[in-house]
């Protein structure tokens, strides 16, 4: 199903079913190419997958994950894609429900997790704050702070998140950045679960280093 959300032009855009010419284009690896290692495990698989049903389903998935040799990212993303982008109403009831504390507190633990090791060459580290949750509002405002290891993060005025809050809402965005001083970025996001997966996370660290690291690393003017 992964292969199709990313390939087809239709499945989850236009359609719930995945047409055959879809199934056509996945990169079925030949039955010779597969490693012995892995060739060794397809009868037992299969033996357990008729007797129990979807209960060995885990054991699939790590043989398909050694066969196309994904990391462990890579395993976040796909699992991240089924759960908030099939076109069926219960994974969009998901990727629209707005986040939990715990859900929140893992984003905001993945970001400075992947942004931290660039930050460190300069002794800097990334903190984050939720600074406004409200179940009615549309946002969700975060404030990502760089500091060394004994600096206290800078906590913005309620003057600035309206002001950010007005403009997130006038961009029609699902996401805004705003500095705020040499070492403070905040960042607006509408508030649902299809933007705080790790793989959300992961992505949005990348963007702050390569788009902001003056910022992080404490040098804005």
């Amino acid at each position: 199903m992964y292969f199709a959300l990313m390939d087809s032009g239709k499945f989850g855009v236009e359609r719930e079913t995945i047409h055959v010419e879809d199934l056509h284009r996945f990169p079925v690896c030949p039955l010779e190419q597969v490693p012995e290692d892995l060739k060794s495990q397809i009868h037992p698989l299969s033996d357990r997958l008729i007797a129990s049903g979807m209960v060995s389903a885990s054991g699939i998935e790590s043989w398909a994950t050694a066969l196309y040799r994904l990391s462990a990212w890579d395993r976040v993303t796909v699992n991240d894609s089924l759960d908030v982008s099939p076109p069926f109403a219960q994974s969009r009831a998901r990727a629209q429900t707005r986040p939990k504390d715990v859900e929140l507190h893992a984003f905001t633990e993945c970001l400075c997790a992947v942004a931290n090791p660039f930050l460190a060459r300069r002794d800097r580290r990334l903190m984050a704050t939720i600074l406004r949750n409200e179940p009615q509002e549309f946002w969700i405002i975060i404030q990502l702070d760089s500091c060394t290891t004994h600096d206290v993060p800078f906590a913005s005025g309620c003057s600035a998140l309206e002001e950010i809050i007005a403009s997130a809402d006038s961009l029609g965005a699902s996401q805004i950045v705003a500095v705020r001083g040499n070492s403070t970025l905040v960042v607006a996001i509408v508030g649902e679960y299809r933007y705080f997966t790790s793989s959300r996370a992961r992505l949005l660290a990348v963007e702050l280093v390569q788009e902001h690291s003056c910022t992080l690393m404490g040098e804005a003017e």
